[in-house]
């Protein structure tokens, strides 16, 4: 009969330090696993944009190296007007231009496909085809005098495009910050089925140890088998997520990472993010492990009583804990959600929000107005006065697109200097003054850098959803083209399809 109670306090006290030890255990699960989930969208969504900048930079090379083309153009159609003196007239202006290792250029005579002066293009290269060597170019110029019998093909190739995007992001590498103690890094790749030398990564913030490096899959920095499995997802789904063990080649100091890799296309680039694993794990195991041991150490000394005052404690700490972790889920959700430079939502949150509101459209609802807005001469700015300036330019401008919205409405960041307006309820005919009061606001901006005042505008698209279209992408689309039609019509202007 004695030892009844003292076996049931002993029961009641397994069954309880059982029990706390559960909730405890599962709580963690639950945190490390909603983190964790966050931590992936995280980096999966700035890759992304990340990689759309890329695609915005291209695009803007292009336009602006087709503007130099054609500035070439009356030049060099002087040039092949008289047959004798055609060869030294075209390679006296290549050889004389800024940069002329941008330049690619063939001399041809149009009648025997002779090659009778080259530039950027070797020799021996030449088949007796000018139509073979468009292809090479990202924008080029075909010039035929009849009457001499000669035909001058010309332009920028698309190895000078990808080197001058290439440029571009290996200072944007170096200029990044993140949090956490995330960076991005690119790799080129060399040959898809791996092995030595399977790629180059050409932009890395380590540029004395790591930048312009070959990495093989059979090891390296980052472990014997991430290489390896980086590649066959990439190979396979475009994309991949893992993590790795990192040694600092400079310390010798090994961390934990978590990492996701997506492709661009058009170059092979491999775009990586990464981060410290550590920092996540160890925050949430030791403000789990202190909470339980502080637990278990009440329990013992006080039998019954203490028992039942945890129990309580128990379940107001699963309140709090609750409490905490929507907080985390929220401070993580809004990493996800917003911006972390120009605080404006993401582009996965406004492509889940275009798709809602085009979703309510086709319910029967009213069609939002959808904006598109791009910075003008933004490369200007960025090669000009640096990424700093740029970064300051894109903070001030959307600071100011909210001023002037309501709260209701929505900017999003859709890649680079490009943003995306929604603004429900806003009627057709008020688009050309909200435009407008937009593009004054915006001007009004007062820039200054390296003591110089500077004046950035911006250029508009409006359009709104239509019976016709199957997505939210047709109206966007449209935007674009209203966009385009502004941009072509001298910029800091808006335009309404």
């Amino acid at each position: 009969m004695k030892y009844r109670i003292p076996l049931a306090v002993i029961i009641i006290l397994s069954v309880a330090l059982f029990a706390i030890n559960r909730m405890e255990t599962v709580y963690v699960q639950q945190v490390y696993a909603s983190a964790f989930e966050f931590k992936k969208a995280y980096l999966r969504d700035t890759t992304v944009n990340f990689v759309a900048d890329i695609a915005t930079t291209k695009t803007d090379s292009v336009t602006v190296f087709e503007f130099t083309v054609d500035m070439s153009l009356k030049e060099l159609m002087r040039a092949v007007e008289n047959r004798k003196t055609a060869v030294q007239a075209v390679k006296q202006y290549f050889e004389t231009r800024a940069d002329p290792s941008m330049w690619s250029a063939v001399l041809v005579d149009s009648d025997t496909g002779e090659l009778l002066f080259s530039h950027g293009v070797r020799p021996d290269e030449w088949n007796g085809d000018v139509t073979a060597f468009y292809g090479s170019f990202c924008s080029y110029r075909v010039i035929t005098s009849d009457a001499q019998s000669l035909t001058l093909v010309y332009g920028i190739s698309n190895a000078h495009l990808e080197k001058t995007v290439q440029g571009i992001f290996v200072g944007k590498v170096h200029n990044y910050k993140f949090t956490d103690g995330a960076y991005i890094f690119i790799y080129k790749v060399l040959n898809h089925e791996g092995g030595d030398n399977y790629a180059i990564r050409f932009a890395h913030p380590d540029q004395n140890a790591l930048e312009n490096t070959y990495v093989s899959t059979n090891g390296g920095v980052a472990g014997k088998y991430w290489y390896q499995n980086m590649l066959d997802g990439i190979n396979t789904d475009g994309e991949y997520f893992g993590e790795y063990d990192f040694t600092d080649p400079t310390t010798g100091v090994v961390s934990s990472r978590l990492s996701y890799s997506c492709r661009f296309e058009p170059y092979d680039w491999i775009i990586t993010m990464t981060t410290n694993r550590d920092m996540l794990t160890d925050y949430i195991d030791s403000s789990v492990a202190m909470s339980a041991l502080m637990h278990f150490r009440k329990l013992l000394p006080f039998g019954i009583v203490l028992i039942l005052a945890l129990i309580v404690l128990l379940f107001l700490q699963m309140v709090l804990d609750k409490r905490k972790l929507q907080k985390e889920t929220e401070y993580l959700s809004d990493c996800v959600n917003w911006d972390e430079l120009t605080h404006a939502n993401t582009r996965q949150f406004g492509a889940d929000e275009l798709d809602h509101v085009f979703k309510n459209y086709k319910s029967g609802f009213q069609s939002p107005a959808l904006m598109l807005l791009d910075v003008d001469n933004f490369k200007g700015v960025n090669d000009t006065y640096g990424h700093d300036a740029g970064d300051e330019v894109l903070k001030q401008i959307v600071a100011t697109v909210y001023d002037n919205c309501r709260a209701s409405d929505k900017l999003i960041r859709w890649g680079g200097d490009e943003f995306v307006g929604i603004f429900d309820g806003m009627k057709l005919d008020y688009c050309t003054s909200f435009a407008n009061k937009l593009l004054k606001a915006v001007s009004a901006i007062p820039f200054e850098f390296d003591g110089k005042p500077v004046s950035v505008t911006v250029s508009l698209g409006f359009a709104y959803f239509s019976p016709e279209d199957t997505t939210y992408k047709a109206a966007l689309n449209r935007a674009d083209q209203a966009l385009y039609q502004s941009k072509a019509k001298g910029k800091n202007q808006g335009r309404v399809l």
